[in-house]
């Protein structure tokens, strides 16, 4: 059995712990580059939910009184891709330690009403509200706020 000289062994080791070096080094790389597709991802998937170029967001209209219940509203529309969302603010100033319940109904221009939230009014207390509807703001004719035990309008926005 012949012995390699001494500076053939060193060489093969030399070359092996390059290699496992290069290998490392890119394993480590390739890591970085899927860590950061990954992150790119959550970011860009944050964002679908926000307001983009394409949302419309008009101005806080207010609410028209229909009926005697001490309760006033404003609302905000944001066109989607989707449809619409609504952003109310409403606060019922009836007497204290009495909860009401309300709902946010959508009207579109044939007249078909379609309910997209419902929340408990609290005496003095602000409530945002946000519901949503696959109405287009050039679909949506109107919004109403209805209480939930009667079914009677309280307040009418015609948009």
């Amino acid at each position: 059995m012949s012995v390699p000289p001494p500076g053939q062994v060193t060489d093969t080791a030399g070359r092996q712990r390059r290699g496992a070096r290069r290998l490392t080094i890119s394993g480590l790389a390739a890591a970085g580059i899927v860590a950061l597709g990954l992150a790119a991802g959550v970011l860009v998937s944050g964002r679908t939910g926000s307001p983009g170029p394409a949302a419309v967001v008009a101005a806080p209209q207010t609410f028209a009184q229909v009926g005697a219940d001490p309760v006033r509203a404003t609302a905000t529309t944001i066109a989607r891709s989707w449809g619409t969302q609504v952003d109310v603010r409403c606060v019922y100033s009836g007497p204290a330690g009495l909860v009401k319940g309300y709902q946010l109904v959508a009207r579109d221009r044939a007249g078909h009403r379609q309910p997209i939230a419902s929340w408990q009014a609290i005496s003095n207390v602000e409530a945002d509200v946000s519901g949503t509807t696959s109405l287009s703001t050039a679909q949506l004719a109107g919004l109403e706020i209805v209480r939930t035990d009667s079914g009677r309008t309280v307040l009418r926005l015609n948009l």
